[in-house]
């Protein structure tokens, strides 16, 4: 499995290098805004070369493993035909800075692709009541729905150097560890993806770290956001589409995606409730305001990833431990720890507001 991790990272940093000389050549960049984070003009392309890379090891996979593969399958088509528009999608919006509405309508695209070509996840856990056998109108539904769901979330957390290629290595490389530490049949493909798309992303993240110097920085763009945010969603439903006791939960994938998620809703529910318009961009997300108060991208990363995601990655381990072995107290219980989790994120937040504020005011007086 290392050289599924390895040679993606490898393919992934010369693609992205590329996208980089290309965006540079063409003026296809970020520019500085009053809503934005980043102070120069920047690359924004870099999620083409990871997604190409993450393309080319799929192609690969069924040459090096045979037919222990699953190849041809709908879930593997859905995934790579959908992916294909999701990265098509964003790259059109780097390009040309597409209104929201048709952001939207690009969406589309990707997340009915798995309809288009016969697939919905199977099967479904729920603590208490059990595991289910989803009839095939739920399953479409549940899958459309979902990805959506990622592909927005990628998509609006992906404003700091590093954010969202981060988070989407070290959630890849958890969900593909938790299919394979838990030893489930026939998923092998999952996991070996689920390394290969944390590879590609390894590749783009060296060229999005915050301090990398200008003349080699990118953004991963709305085309490498989309293509990550559909990718982990199919990658979450091909892990829960086994036979009940060789499957990791839907759920357990949401609780490991959670910090993403609750950061958009929370932050939309508070814009809404203000009578915001929700398309506009600003600067309002969680992290984003840990760094209006004062923190670096460095230090607000290292928060981020080594106290809330890496407690989260835990949570679902032991979620979908329990949810294989029946415990459903547990299962319940890892519910609970993970919303607390969220909120001591949010306290944290209006803490080092307060706190910076406080020490503003007080240097002003």
């Amino acid at each position: 499995m290392l050289r599924t991790v390895l040679l993606p990272a490898i393919i992934s940093s010369m693609l992205v290098l590329l996208t980089i000389r290309i965006s540079q050549h063409f003026d296809i960049v970020a520019r500085p805004t009053s809503r934005g984070v980043h102070t120069q003009p920047t690359p924004r392309l870099g999620g083409v070369g990871a997604a190409f890379a993450f393309f080319i090891v799929a192609a690969l996979l069924p040459v090096w493993y045979g037919s222990s593969y699953e190849l041809l399958t709908p879930w593997f088509a859905a995934l790579v035909l959908g992916g294909a528009w999701a990265l098509v999608g964003g790259a059109l919006d780097d390009v040309y800075e597409l209104p929201p509405r048709w952001k939207l309508l690009l969406q589309i695209a990707p997340a009915l692709t798995p309809l288009v070509v016969g697939y919905a996840p199977q099967n479904f856990s729920i603590p208490i009541l059990g595991n289910f056998h989803m009839p095939s109108v739920v399953g479409y539904t549940i899958c459309t729905l979902f990805i959506m769901l990622m592909m927005n979330a990628v998509n609006f957390l992906d404003g700091m150097d590093g954010h969202a290629a981060l988070f989407g290595v070290m959630t890849a490389m958890a969900l593909g560890t938790f299919v394979m530490g838990f030893g489930f049949d026939g998923r092998f493909g999952v996991i070996a993806l689920c390394f290969a798309l944390a590879g590609s992303q390894i590749g783009l993240l060296y060229y999005n770290l915050p301090g990398r110097p200008i003349q080699t920085k990118t953004f991963m763009g709305d085309s490498g956001s989309q293509f990550l945010g559909y990718s982990l969603a199919m990658l979450a439903m091909g892990a829960a589409d086994g036979m009940p006791h060789s499957q990791f939960p839907l759920l357990g994938s949401l609780l490991l995606f959670s910090p993403f998620v609750y950061d958009m809703a929370y932050t939309a529910y508070k814009r809404w409730r203000r009578g915001e318009d929700l398309r506009q961009a600003h600067k309002e997300h969680l992290y984003q305001r840990l760094m209006v108060a004062g923190w670096s991208h460095g230090r607000t990363l290292a928060f981020c990833a080594g106290m809330i995601w890496i407690g989260i990655i835990l949570i679902s381990f032991w979620y979908g431990w329990a949810a294989i072995h029946g415990e459903v107290g547990l299962q319940v219980g890892m519910i609970i720890i993970a919303a607390f989790v969220l909120w001591c994120y949010t306290y944290i937040v209006r803490h080092v507001e307060a706190t910076e504020g406080s020490k503003r005011q007080a240097s002003n007086a």
